[in-house]
């Protein structure tokens, strides 16, 4: 065993040791059923979350949602530090996910003509590039400006190429579509430049993400009759070859035999038939949390285990915030269940 596969490794023993921190499935549950902020303060207590609920209780709600990213951008940090040099580029290319996020808030944002509070807030979230530039983004007045302000970065050419395709309309999918095809797309390319059993690892798992996220972009664009050539992610798969063949609904679910789903295949097939992109999407960020808790509790060791921890974490915080959110808003139980991925 050489040096990198020591250091990876390491890496991926520190990573595994946060396990016994991550929240169990069934307590999640029962979070969603708390009456109150205190009771989930309460349900909570022992855990990495329980101060930031208990600090906010009868005071600024919106802390709790900024310090649940602050918590998740320190975790994401822990682990780009122990990742070996080699490996970090892969590594800052998953945790860019938060910027992801918050860019689509911000498009939606300009789109509505209402403020981009959540970037503001965020700013943490964000790589070096986009943090320069953040106050300008904030600035822009609709979507043609802040496709300009991003000019020189990642983002500008991707999203430029979706306003000129829409000749001046506004689609949220389309733009969604385009960050996402990035974002895996860059993702997919630092997996490759790894070396030896880790690439075809974190190849395997990214791929599989990939592809759900192709399923999302064609369900999505049959949805609003909208041609789903070049939003989705480039794939040399079977998936992705009978997907590029797909004319409607029904194409779509003959294609799902080649994603080898088993007993889920039948309620994919269902939320297609009934044109649910909601519980599509609910179902597919569940597929993915499961694809990522398999490696991570596996014995896989390496790089493909740092990405998966990344994901749970991520994950998890999304959770916690939408029951949160939930109980601040009133929702039922039900309702919220229907929000969180188990």
């Amino acid at each position: 065993m050489g040096l990198t596969d020591l250091d990876v490794s390491y890496a991926s023993a520190r990573v595994q040791g946060l396990k016994g921190r991550l929240l169990e499935s069934d307590v999640l549950l029962e979070l969603a059923h708390a009456r109150s902020l205190a009771d989930l303060a309460a349900n909570l207590a022992g855990t990495e979350y329980a101060h930031l609920i208990q600090d906010a209780v009868g005071g600024d709600i919106n802390e709790i949602e900024i310090g649940l990213y602050r918590h998740l951008a320190s975790r994401e940090a822990f682990v780009l530090s122990v990742t070996p040099p080699q490996f970090q580029p892969l590594i800052r290319e998953r945790i860019t996910r938060n910027e992801i996020i918050l860019l689509k808030d911000v498009i939606y944002s300009k789109e509505e003509g209402r403020g981009s509070p959540r970037l503001k807030n965020y700013t943490f979230l964000l790589t070096e590039p986009l943090f320069r530039i953040h106050v300008h983004l904030l600035e822009a007045g609709n979507i043609p400006d802040l496709i300009h302000v991003l000019k020189g970065t990642r983002y500008y050419q991707p999203l430029e190429e979706v306003y000129e395709r829409l000749q001046g309309a506004f689609s949220a999918v389309s733009y969604n579509a385009a960050l996402e095809r990035l974002y895996y797309s860059k993702l997919l390319a630092e997996a490759s430049q790894v070396r030896g059993d880790e690439k075809e690892a974190a190849l395997s798992l990214i791929l599989k993400e990939a592809e759900y996220a192709n399923l999302l972009v064609y369900a999505r664009c049959m949805n609003l009759t909208l041609s789903p050539t070049g939003y989705t992610i480039p794939l040399n798969s079977r998936f992705h070859r009978m997907l590029n063949r797909a004319e409607n609904v029904q194409d779509i679910i003959e294609a799902l035999d080649a994603l080898k789903l088993g007993d889920d295949k039948e309620s994919m097939r269902t939320l297609l038939r009934n044109n649910d992109v909601f519980g599509l999407e609910m179902e597919v960020k569940r597929l993915i949390k499961r694809l990522n808790g398999n490696v991570f509790l596996s014995g896989v060791e390496g790089v493909a285990r740092i990405l998966a921890y990344l994901k749970l974490k991520e994950t998890e915080v999304q959770n916690i915030w939408s029951v949160t959110s939930g109980k601040i808003n009133g929702l039922s139980n039900e309702r919220i269940r229907k929000t969180i991925t188990i």
